[in-house]
């Protein structure tokens, strides 16, 4: 039986993976319906977007199997063709392309946060320091990847440096937002 925790409420019972598959499936979606949200900069291959993000925040309030069968369905979903990354690309050559370590770093980063968040109360420090160490993760995959194109330095230069102080704004920003959604979407189903 597959025993999942979400937003700090443990999913138990004969049906509990159909609601653990659910709620992957749910949180794939919301990860893909932020595809569509992104800057392109033109002295990069990577553009600024809003996934990563999302998908450690979600991780941050998942059980580690959960985020990563989350972040799991989403890569399945866009190798499978659905329009699924940054700008609506998708297929399985994403994963060989500039990009393609960024994706797999979602999963890793996505198992990483929700490793150490599990089962604790978060303050909002605690949550962006939980989130900064996957977003690093992301950023070391996504890098070596793209050093294979463009050498390390460029990689560095054009990979992470114009993203690094956005995306800790993101993560401070959501990290401060999420629970509060969640605290208000557990009070309106009691």
């Amino acid at each position: 039986m597959l025993r999942a925790q979400v937003g700090g409420k443990t999913l138990s019972g004969q049906s509990s993976w159909i609601r653990s598959l659910f709620v992957m499936w749910l949180g794939s979606l919301w990860i893909a319906m932020w595809a569509h949200v992104q800057v392109p900069l033109p002295w990069t291959p990577v553009p600024l977007i809003l996934q990563n993000n999302i998908i450690l925040l979600s991780a941050s309030c998942m059980s580690p199997q959960m985020a990563v069968g989350m972040v799991g369905l989403f890569l399945a979903q866009g190798a499978l063709g659905l329009p699924c990354f940054a700008g609506g690309a998708a297929g399985y050559l994403r994963f060989l392309g500039p990009t393609g370590g960024y994706l797999i770093g979602f999963l890793v980063g996505a198992w990483v946060v929700a490793y150490l968040c599990q089962n604790r109360q978060l303050s909002w420090l605690q949550r962006v320091s939980m989130m900064m160490v996957g977003l690093f993760v992301i950023y070391l995959l996504g890098v070596c990847h793209l050093s294979l194109f463009l050498g390390l330095s460029q990689a560095w230069k054009l990979g992470v440096a114009p993203f690094l102080v956005p995306d800790i704004m993101k993560n401070g920003l959501l990290a401060y937002l999420g629970p509060k959604v969640v605290s208000l979407l557990n009070t309106r189903q009691q």
